[in-house]
């Protein structure tokens, strides 16, 4: 259900920055992507023009050949993809795949500094979550930056 509220969020975002001529690409980083949820997410995301690639491990087709990069590797060995992961240079890295603190902790050690953010989807409540913070500096302007386009939206209807 949150995956589906998720890309409702995603669609409204990109009608918004249709309504106001300018339609932000943003490149999205997905760990896992392949699995139960990832697939409608990346598909969500790709259909809203944003360019994605996925890090998995390569077991799972899941009909998002054309759609994503994939790059290949074991989630344990996040750190040995990094020349990767800067060559995509993402502005968000999307965890689809931390289920103990480990992953995340790891996750966060490998994208501070790469990627403005870092966002964990999870059906768990698990300690993992309580590890994840937003890896941004820029968190409060983006959702500022976001609120005048809504406000401009709105008066232009």
């Amino acid at each position: 259900m949150a995956a589906v509220a998720e890309i409702a969020s995603l669609d409204r975002c990109a009608r918004w920055t249709a309504c106001c001529n300018t339609l932000t690409i943003v490149k999205l980083l997905i760990i896992g992507g392949t699995g139960f949820i990832g697939p409608h997410v990346v598909r969500g995301l790709v259909n809203a023009g944003h360019n994605v690639a996925l890090f998995h491990r390569g077991q799972t087709v899941a009909e998002l050949r054309d759609s994503a990069i994939h790059i290949h590797g074991e989630r344990q060995q996040l750190g040995d993809f990094v020349s990767e992961f800067e060559s995509f240079s993402p502005q968000v890295v999307l965890d689809m795949f931390a289920y103990t603190e480990q992953d995340a902790r790891l996750a966060v050690q490998t994208f501070r500094g790469l990627a403005q953010r870092l966002v964990c989807v999870s059906s768990m409540t698990s300690t993992a979550l309580t590890v994840f913070s937003v890896v941004s500096k820029l968190e409060h302007q983006t959702r500022n930056h976001l609120m005048k386009k809504r406000s401009a939206c709105a008066r232009m209807a």
